[in-house]
């Protein structure tokens, strides 16, 4: 079956939706004017790539141990911590506290005595919350990650869903994992989007948030410029070695100008592309005797919009 047929037909039924506005259609959310209530920026209905990571965001409005997540009914955390039975090669938190320093701190804390509901121990003092970050990331995602998933406060009616359906893609598994180059400096610096950043260094690819689909012109044009020192660099003819079609060859070089409608198979040469760049990355550390990241340096059109069906390979 086809990598892609499937992504195709839900991305291109999500992206041509005629009048329908997207932008606020967020995840349920269930909360009360007054007390702790949760918070998300991400959307209540994902489709994402097998082998790839994606988050659920989810943000409570002071600090609290009674959140807890679910996945098709059954429990996998409490607070910050996943339960014995949760598969923590499938799951990992982005867990942060923010401290509202204007409220002051005051009493004592520390590992046997904690804070109380509302505050965190902060150089063994309680102070007072601004918010907690509980995001889920889901990693190296498998079909068995598909399914629905809730974020509450623990006997509140409190609570965030999230619909996760993994979608197909035929890419070897775990072929990012060899891979060694690292540009992520460089993709921070000129500002890619955190989405992107996976390709930045494919070795935490299934650990990290990575949609292809949703990188822009303008992240593959920086991206492209880092890898390829500036544009210095051209890995054009190791992409026809590795037999890539001349359609993805602006994915190989430093001159990208724009997404185009013959991208849109190129992502399933990922694996190529992604060994050329890292042969040429491999050989230029050794040249300069260590690892180095290039500091070289549109339109918004999004790669999902372009993809078709792959070809077949014998």
């Amino acid at each position: 079956m086809p990598r892609w047929r499937h992504a195709v037909l839900l991305l291109a039924f999500l992206s041509s939706s005629a009048g329908l506005d997207t932008s606020n259609s967020t995840s349920t959310a269930k909360k009360g004017s007054d007390g702790p209530h949760l918070t998300t920026d991400d959307e209540g209905f994902l489709t994402v790539i097998q082998g790839f990571a994606t988050q659920l965001q989810c943000v409570l409005n002071t600090c609290s141990n009674d959140v807890i997540w679910y996945k098709d009914g059954n429990q996998i955390s409490k607070g910050s911590q996943f339960l014995n039975t949760t598969s923590e090669k499938a799951y990992k938190f982005q867990h942060s506290i923010e401290v509202d320093y204007e409220k002051g701190c005051s009493g004592e804390c520390d590992d046997s005595k904690p804070c109380g509901e509302g505050y965190s121990c902060v150089d063994n003092q309680c102070c007072s919350c601004r918010r907690e970050e509980f995001t889920l990331v889901l990693r190296n995602l498998t079909f068995d990650e598909s399914g629905r998933y809730r974020c509450q406060l623990e006997n509140k009616s409190e609570l965030l869903e999230f619909q996760v359906e993994v979608l197909e893609s035929g890419l070897k598994g775990g072929f990012h994992e060899n891979i060694s180059y690292d540009h992520s400096e460089c993709c921070q610096e000129k500002g890619i989007s955190p989405l992107c950043r996976g390709m930045c260094k494919p070795s935490e690819m299934d650990q990290h948030h990575f949609d292809p689909t949703s990188c822009k012109t303008d992240d593959y044009k920086h991206f492209l410029s880092c890898a390829t020192e500036g544009g210095t660099r051209s890995h054009v003819h190791c992409c026809k070695t590795q037999l890539v079609p001349s359609f993805c060859y602006d994915f190989c070089s430093g001159d990208f100008q724009m997404l185009r409608r013959s991208h849109r198979l190129c992502l399933y040469y990922l694996p190529e592309i992604f060994s050329c760049l890292d042969r040429a990355y491999r050989m230029l550390s050794n040249e300069k005797g260590g690892l180095s990241s290039a500091r070289g340096g549109g339109a918004a059109a999004h790669l999902s919009a372009f993809m078709i069906d792959k070809p077949v390979r014998g």
